[in-house]
């Protein structure tokens, strides 16, 4: 049987004030996109409300065609 990879989540927890981890994400990112070619989807799980920084965050996915859903939870509509 050959995995046919095509959504996978990413979590920004933590990354807003730390540039170490927001690199090291990014990394994992590039990874991930690099060697799933059959990804499509990436599920991101963030409390903030500013979508415009977390897609700058996933602009290597972007710019590879890769979707993007930020999808709505409780918490994220109070923060």
């Amino acid at each position: 049987m050959v995995w046919q990879i095509v959504k996978v989540a990413f979590s920004t927890k933590g990354l807003r004030n730390s540039g170490k981890k927001l690199s090291l994400m990014k990394k994992a990112l590039r990874y991930t996109v690099d060697n799933l070619q059959r990804l499509r989807t990436i599920i991101i799980y963030t409390l903030s409300k500013d979508d415009k920084k977390i897609y700058s965050w996933f602009d290597y996915a972007v710019n590879r065609n890769i979707k993007l859903i930020l999808p709505a939870n409780r918490s994220r509509r109070e923060a």
